[in-house]
Order: structure tokens, then C-alpha cells, then sequence
């Protein structure tokens, strides 16, 4: 192919309309096509090389210019029909793609939306203008104790009770709002089984293309739980606030009765022992009587004052390693006097690998001198009271105190622990107040252990046996620390 000066372009152009017959001839007597292109850009004719020479000699011959030559604006038409043509293709092509995406990303949501409407623990309805229930979830059936098939053929009315039927009253006026909103309501369901069931149901209206309100959609969240916390946060403030109140008063009562009884008892040692102004023995008794029973009032109201700062948290505990033979001594020592005039003996029995305790040096002893106390008390006449230790496969060590009294019954056992519940001893003539072996095992519980009790009541030679658990001294204290501090703030809780 090569490019032709355009001479005479007028003058083909008017031949070739007018005598199209000549361009026939040629080609019929050459035996090729002619084909004679205008090139709209240059103005240059573009004809086949083959024919090049013959088609421009023939038309010098001839006199005229005899072309055949398709019209450029028709060539034109035709590459910007099939280029449209093309770009449409590619469009409906590209249309259709995006449509068929658009339809799986659809059918995707549609999925997604139904396993979340099925799994949800929230219960999902939803509800016609009449209230009829077009949808439920597994989650609103198992809230209202009937199935899907069931809710479907009945009316939320049917669900309401009578007071609450105002709330459906406020859910059925957003339909005649023109504008979506959101309603919270709080209500009842009223369950299969006929209990009612307070809920909180989120509603709102869902509508169509053109505007038209179709169904409500409401989540309805069960208030059971939340009201149970609730009511449970409000009994737990109510026991912080009453517990504050008693330490408060325990505080100013124990400081309001020691004073005037520290006084009362320094006058009767004075009198006791003031040799200008001797009492006579019958006066002695008197004061001896008067003696014993400031002494134990004393006892209680310290009793009592440590309890509530265990209960409080203000109690701190200071663990460290003790030597439990000699903690043990000390205790037993102070019990002896009173054991002897009844005939009762305290043996003592360590294990050689459990010498030592990770205690508080002074509430341990505390713990003790409470528990030798009780058996001493609470056994027969030449009884026996044993002390013994022993190491556990868990590296703790246990302090077991055991007697050969009456023992306790095992009904009683529960009730042990109960601050001033002496399990009807108080009619025995045996003093005591009933928290001394409460301030044992919460003391026990603040240094990282525990106190328990058993008995054989009934079996001959068997009493009560007390069992204090500690950790061992080789632990490591910061730990025992540590648990200490969890328990004490357990304790404050639980009061």
C-alpha cells in the first residue's frame, strides 16, 4: 500500500458517480478489484500497490479520472457504528458482571443477616401493623417458651399482659410517624408456662421503597439478670453500709464501756489489796465475784472489737516463720493452772518435719490459747486434751487440737462459726461469749489457712477435734502475704 497525490480530487469524485460502469470494466478486463481509499486526515488517495501504475495510466488515457472509492464519511459511520457497538458489549457485559456480583453479594448479606438472626442471644421479632408476629428468632421463642410455628399464628396481644398493653399502644403509633424512629419499652412477656417475664424491647418501623410502613423489628432483652444483679449490688451496699455502721458503733462502744470498766476493775484490785482497810472474807468473795466478771466483759469486748476489724479489713496480719513447739508451749502453759484443778492433761506430739509455720506470731497464739480453752472447758473430769502436727502432701502444716469431752453433734457443726451461737452451752455455767472461734478461723483464713471441726459424739473417749491448717515456714512469704491480703478483702466482702 502506498499513498497517491489527490490530483483532480473534484474530478474523480464526480466520474465515479457518474460513469461507476468504467471502474466495472477495469476490473473485469484486469482481473483485479480496485479499491481507492481517501485519506480524510491528508486529502491523499490510498490504492493497492498492485494496480497502482494501470489505474493511474488508464485514467491519463482515458482523459477522465475513473475511480471506484468508498466515501470517507461512510467508512467513518461504519468504524463509529461497530466501535459503539464494541463499547456497548463491553458494557452490558461489564453491567451484567456487576449485577450478577451485586445479586451474590445480596444473597452473602441475606445469608450473613439469617445466621446472626438465628444465633443472637437477644430475641428478634418482628410484627405487623395488626401485631400479628411475622418473624421470631430461636432466641424470643426460648424467652417465651412456645416455637416458631406457634408464635407465627398468634397476635402479640396474646403475649402482653393487661397493664402493659399501653407499651404495645406506643409501638403501633410509629407506624403513622413518617419518619423512622427508635422506641424503647419497658414491659412483660408473659411465657407458656404463664410467668412473666420482664423484658426491655427496642422497636422500630421498617418501610418500603415508596415510603409505606411495613413491620416493626424489636430486640427484646431479658431484664431477669440484670434485675437480679441489681437487686443483689443493692443487698450487698446495704450490708457494706450496716457493716460500716456496726465497726462505727463497735468503735465507739468498746472505748465508751473500757474506760468506766478499766475503772471499776482498778477499784477492786485497790480495795483487794489495801492492808489499812482489810475486807472481811465474806467481802472478798464478793469482790473475787466482782473481779471475774469485769475480766470477762473486758474479754468480750476485745472479742468483739477484733471481729469487727476482721470483718472490716482493718485487722493486718504481719507472717513470718515461728517455731510451733514453742508457740504451743506458750499457749498450753497459760491453760495449765486450769486444767490441773479438773485433772485434764495436754499432751503434746510434733512431727519432726512440721516444727515450723508461716503465722503471725500473735494471732497464732490467739488461735491456740482459744482452742485449748474450749477443750479444756468442754471435757470431763481427768480428761485429756491432745496438741499434735503433721505435714500434708501440700507442703502445709496442720495443728490438730482434740479433747475427750461430749463433743459436738454433727447437726451443730454448721452452726459452730455463728458469732455468739454457743449451740445452747450458755445454760451449761460454763463461760464464754460464742466469737471466739469465729476470730479463730477468720484469723486463720487472713494468715493464708484454714480452721475446721469434727466429732465423735457419743463414742467413749472421743470429743471434739479442731484442725488448724498453715502454710509451712519454707514457703515463701511474700506469697503467704499475699493470700493473706486476697482473704481479708474476701472477708470484708462476704460481711
Amino acid at each position: 500500500m502506498r499513498w497517491v497525490p489527490a490530483k483532480g480530487r473534484n474530478r474523480i469524485g464526480s466520474m465515479v458517480e457518474g460513469r461507476p460502469d468504467w471502474v466495472l470494466s477495469r476490473q473485469r478486463a484486469w482481473g483485479v478489484p480496485i479499491t481507492l481509499f481517501v485519506d480524510r486526515r491528508t486529502g491523499q488517495y490510498l490504492v493497492d500497490a498492485a494496480v497502482n501504475e494501470r489505474i493511474v495510466a488508464a485514467v491519463r488515457e482515458g482523459g477522465h479520472w475513473y475511480a471506484c472509492f468508498f466515501a470517507v464519511p461512510g467508512i467513518a459511520g461504519v468504524a463509529l457504528l461497530a466501535l459503539l457497538l464494541l463499547a456497548n458489549c463491553v458494557r452490558i457485559e461489564r453491567v451484567a458482571q456487576d449485577r450478577e456480583e451485586a445479586v451474590e453479594a445480596a444473597a452473602g448479606s441475606e445469608r450473613d443477616l439469617q445466621g446472626i438472626f438465628q444465633t443472637v442471644t437477644t430475641g428478634v421479632v418482628q410484627v405487623g401493623p395488626d401485631g400479628s408476629i411475622l418473624n421470631a428468632n430461636p432466641a424470643f421463642c426460648e424467652l417465651t417458651g412456645y416455637n416458631r410455628d406457634e408464635l407465627l399464628a398468634m397476635n402479640m396481644s396474646e403475649l402482653t399482659p393487661p397493664e402493659d398493653l399501653a407499651g404495645d399502644a406506643q409501638i403501633r403509633a410509629l407506624f403513622d410517624l413518617q419518619r423512622p424512629t427508635v422506641l424503647r419499652v419497658n414491659k412483660h412477656y408473659r411465657t407458656r408456662f404463664g410467668r412473666l417475664v420482664p423484658v426491655l424491647v427496642t422497636v422500630r418501623v421498617m418501610y418500603s421503597s415508596d415510603g409505606r410502613a411495613l413491620y416493626t423489628v424489636g430486640a427484646v432483652q431479658d431484664l431477669r439478670e440484670s434485675l437480679q444483679l441489681r437487686e443483689a449490688e443493692q443487698v450487698r451496699d446495704r450490708a457494706e453500709a450496716a457493716n460500716r455502721a456496726k465497726g462505727e458503733f463497735v468503735a465507739r462502744m468498746s472505748h465508751e464501756l473500757r474506760t468506766p470498766l478499766n475503772a471499776i476493775l482498778g477499784f477492786t484490785q485497790l480495795l483487794d489489796t489495801d492492808s489499812r482497810a482489810p475486807l472481811a472474807a465474806h467481802q472478798r468473795g464478793w469482790l473475787r465475784h466482782a473481779q471475774q466478771a469485769g475480766w470477762h466483759l473486758l474479754a468480750m469486748i476485745n472479742d468483739v472489737l477484733d471481729l469487727a476489724r476482721v470483718d472490716e479489713g482493718r485487722l493486718v496480719v504481719s507472717v513470718q516463720p515461728v517455731d510451733l513447739a514453742e508457740a504451743i508451749e506458750a499457749s498450753a502453759c497459760m491453760l495449765e493452772e486450769a486444767a490441773g484443778r479438773r485433772g485434764i492433761v495436754i499432751e503434746r506430739s510434733l512431727a519432726p518435719q512440721a516444727l515450723s509455720v508461716a503465722a503471725d506470731p500473735l494471732r497464732l497464739r490467739q488461735i491456740l490459747i482459744n482452742l485449748l480453752s474450749n477443750a479444756v472447758k468442754y471435757n470431763r473430769d481427768d480428761g485429756r486434751v491432745r496438741v499434735c502436727s503433721r505435714r500434708t502432701a501440700d507442703g502445709c502444716i496442720e495443728i490438730e487440737v482434740s479433747d475427750t469431752g461430749c463433743g459436738i453433734d454433727a447437726g451443730q457443726l454448721d452452726a459452730l462459726f455463728q458469732p455468739f451461737n454457743r449451740l445452747g452451752r450458755e445454760r451449761s455455767g460454763i463461760e464464754g461469749h460464742g466469737i471466739g472461734l469465729v476470730i479463730a478461723r477468720r484469723l486463720a483464713e487472713l494468715m493464708g489457712g484454714s480452721l475446721r471441726a469434727t466429732s465423735r459424739s457419743g463414742q467413749p473417749g472421743e470429743g471434739a477435734c479442731f484442725t488448724l491448717t498453715l502454710p509451712a515456714s519454707d514457703f515463701d512469704a511474700a506469697l503467704v502475704q499475699a493470700s493473706a491480703r486476697s482473704t481479708a478483702a474476701d472477708l470484708q466482702l462476704s460481711a
